[in-house]
């Protein structure tokens, strides 16, 4: 479990570096890995649970913040778009 719960949190921190340095193409690239990350560890501890205030998993807590942040345009990275 911890593996895949640090992997998250990482790609995750790179995907909004990547975000803030305004390199859209590497911060869709780490919000993809984060999300994939996510699911395999939900996938091998179904009991895993987020921690964010009022949201029930991580890919809630993406869409979240891309309704809300200006410019964060996850929606538009390839592949995440799809999944939601």
């Amino acid at each position: 479990m911890k593996k895949y719960d640090e992997l998250t949190n990482l790609y995750y921190a790179m995907a909004w570096t990547y975000n803030g340095l305004n390199d859209h193409n590497n911060s869709c690239k780490y919000f993809n890995k984060a999300l994939a990350t996510y699911a395999e560890n939900i996938r091998l501890n179904p009991s895993v649970r987020l921690f964010s205030p009022g949201l029930n998993s991580f890919p809630e807590e993406v869409a979240y913040y891309d309704r809300f942040v200006p410019k964060l345009d996850i929606h538009k990275c390839p592949t995440i778009g799809d999944k939601w």
